[in-house]
């Protein structure tokens, strides 16, 4: 724990603190994006089904957001897009390969 908390020392991008941070900072940004779509989607389909009695299932969105959170982050550890950022964060970390203004 000294050596996380040494400000002398540099974090390694593929050490095991960070490939956890990136793994918790990635799956919280993914969920937070595909529970604001599935929200929106949500609210579009009660009020396009006010009038029936049919509902809509939360559970099955609930698992379709983890569902497609974890795959999503799957892809990201398996393209290798994860990692020390430019702000020396661990998280996604594209690597060069998206232009910043």
């Amino acid at each position: 724990m000294k050596r996380i908390l040494d400000p002398d020392t540099a974090i390694d991008s593929d050490g095991l603190f960070c490939i956890i941070n990136s793994t918790v900072s990635i799956m919280g940004g993914l969920l937070s994006a595909f529970y604001n779509v599935t929200f929106f989607l949500f609210i579009g389909a009660s009020m396009k089904n006010s009038l029936s009695v049919k509902g809509i299932s939360r559970l099955k969105a609930h698992a379709g957001v983890i569902s497609l959170s974890t795959v999503s982050l799957l892809i990201i550890f398996g393209l290798g897009l994860n990692g020390k950022t430019l702000y020396g964060t661990c998280s996604f970390a594209p690597g060069g390969r998206i232009p910043i203004a």
